[in-house]
């Protein structure tokens, strides 16, 4: 595997958290495999680590490539996109008691249902119920609720933040009576795969040590993307004690639907519980490349 020295700088990478942030193309996750194989290679066992993707076909690439160049017989670490986190720890939680057993809503149509019910329930004139049936409202209800569960925010706090337009006024009720309908059938939404666990971990610090210690270096690809609900429950996983290491695009490339990411850092405090400041360094043989 060939690197540029500002690649292997960041393999090399010693104590302390990192972000790397690259343009698309630029040898990124070349990089992230060296990094994780160096850390395999100086003695960290395998399940110390763990790599976390955008989706799944990130993550099959990933394991893939990461198959290819480790010595053969190499234990490999985890591997996972943040709801296979989030639906692993759910199921931990509901073991132990902490969270009801719920069963995951896994197509449009059945969330879609519930929302039109949740919608008839809290509307009573036949005017406003039919604008909010109509299918681009739902749609836009539906976004509403991931947002309030993605960015970890009250719906009320979330509606008076956002324009969603006259035909919205019904969005928190809607939210809320939504919850109670998902609670009373028993059922989640993929949102809830993280939502859950984060609010039990969070409401519990007891608990939220019970799951903490497990992991010395947590690697994150296409920070950029990455959401309060995902950023926090890295925190609370990861504890003091691991390395968290962001990768992905350069700020300027970022588009965060609901606020602004400051710009990366190399840092040696403690996971943030937002994404930290930048301090950038630049290979010197790659147009439009830099590695922060």
């Amino acid at each position: 595997m060939k690197l540029t020295e500002e690649q292997q700088a960041v393999v090399a990478h010693g104590s302390g958290h990192a972000r790397v942030a690259a343009v698309a193309g630029a040898g990124k996750t070349t990089t992230l495999v060296a990094r994780v194989l160096h850390l395999l290679a100086s003695g960290v066992p395998a399940n110390r680590i763990l790599v976390l993707m955008f989706n799944r076909s990130a993550r099959e690439d990933f394991q893939q490539r990461l198959a290819t160049m480790a010595p053969r017989g190499q234990r490999l670490p985890d591997v996972r996109t943040f709801h296979a986190l989030g639906h692993r720890l759910t199921g931990s939680l509901t073991r132990w008691g902490v969270l009801p057993e719920r069963r995951l809503l896994s197509t449009d149509w059945q969330v879609e249902r519930l929302l039109r019910q949740a919608t008839l329930e809290v509307l009573e004139d036949p005017a406003q119920r039919e604008t909010a049936l109509e299918a681009d409202t739902l749609e836009t209800l539906a976004h509403f609720c991931g947002l309030v569960k993605a960015e970890m925010v009250a719906p009320q706090a979330l509606h008076e933040r956002l324009d969603f337009g006259d035909e919205s006024r019904h969005f928190v009720a809607a939210f809320q009576r939504l919850e109670q309908l998902l609670a009373d059938h028993g059922l989640m939404t993929f949102s809830d795969l993280l939502y859950r666990p984060l609010c039990a971990l969070e409401a519990d610090p007891q608990l939220a040590r019970r799951v903490q210690g497990y992991l010395d270096h947590v690697i994150i690809d296409e920070y950029q993307d990455i959401n309060q609900a995902q950023l926090r429950l890295l925190a609370t996983l990861a504890g003091r004690e691991a390395t968290s290491w962001p990768w992905g695009m350069p700020i300027s490339a970022s588009t965060s639907g609901v606020a602004p990411i400051p710009r990366p850092c190399v840092s040696t405090s403690p996971i943030p519980s937002a994404p930290p400041s930048t301090t950038p360094f630049r290979p010197p043989s790659a147009t439009g490349m830099h590695w922060r």
